[in-house]
């Protein structure tokens, strides 16, 4: 979705797609000269590509190199359900959407990587429904004690609860050894989607407050010493090559890509 491309340009990014269906020698060379990861949500089923990737970024890490992934939403949960002993079943059904909600923090803000450089500001998330949630499922917070797998790679630092029947769920999680970190949340969306009666709150302290998720993620990126080329040969490997397409109003525009012939334009 162009959301996402907006959310991290305006951070001062440039966004190289990762396509689903390419090569794995062409993943593999990409990820040689990108500096971060974004897993997107959204549907699909990219699970075992996404494996594939997350499998070489820790390899990366391992190797001394700092190379950060972000996943929202579905790549997120995907994040999740690869270190859980549990696998899939780490997920449960958490059934909410357009709806979005206040935070409740389980950790000292100051301590978190994620949540540490937003200094006091981490309480407007507290103060005001910000996180705008759309998604069938989610992670029990218990299960961070229950799954070895999952509490021994991930921290969880928030949680929201369930309108519909007041049960918790996990909203944001960081690696305690990795630069990595998922919301469950979409915090492109306030930004980027003006849809009516969708549940975003667009009022200047959300919209504000969630593009800290970006520059937080391309401040780590700019850590990471990878380099692409020169501007031409960005220029021949961006997003911005590819067709974008105009869907329906809830997805807005989406860039065309094939995994045969990569961005198509």
């Amino acid at each position: 979705m162009k959301a996402y491309v907006t959310f991290f340009e305006a951070a001062g990014a440039r966004v190289v797609p990762l396509i689903w269906g390419e090569p794995e020698e062409v993943t593999m060379e990409k990820l040689s000269k990108l500096n971060g990861v974004f897993l997107p949500g959204g549907s699909g089923d990219y699970i075992e590509y996404g494996r594939t990737i997350m499998d070489k970024v820790i390899e990366y890490n391992d190797n001394g190199l700092f190379y950060p992934v972000f996943g929202v939403c579905l790549g997120y949960e995907n994040m999740m359900l690869y270190v859980a002993d549990a696998g899939e079943d780490i997920l449960g059904s958490y059934i909410l959407h357009d709806v979005s909600l206040p935070l409740d923090f389980v950790v000292d803000p100051a301590e978190s990587k994620l949540w540490a450089d937003l200094g006091d500001d981490y309480m407007k998330f507290e103060d005001e429904p910000m996180t705008f949630n759309s998604h069938y499922v989610g992670v029990d917070p218990n299960s961070f004690k229950t799954d070895k797998g999952l509490g021994d790679m991930y921290r969880l630092t928030s949680i929201s609860y369930d309108p519909n029947d007041g049960r918790p769920f996990t909203t944001t999680v960081e690696a305690i050894n990795y630069p990595f970190f998922g919301t469950q949340f979409h915090p492109e969306k306030t930004m980027a989607m003006f849809n009516d009666d969708v549940g975003i709150n667009h009022s200047w302290e959300s919209i504000t407050s969630n593009r800290y998720f970006a520059d937080h993620f391309i401040q780590w990126a700019r850590q990471n010493t990878n380099y692409w080329g020169d501007f031409a040969e960005v220029n021949q490997a961006i997003v911005s090559n590819c067709r974008l397409i105009v869907t329906d109003e809830y997805h807005g525009e989406v860039y065309a890509f094939s995994s045969e012939n990569g961005c198509i334009a």
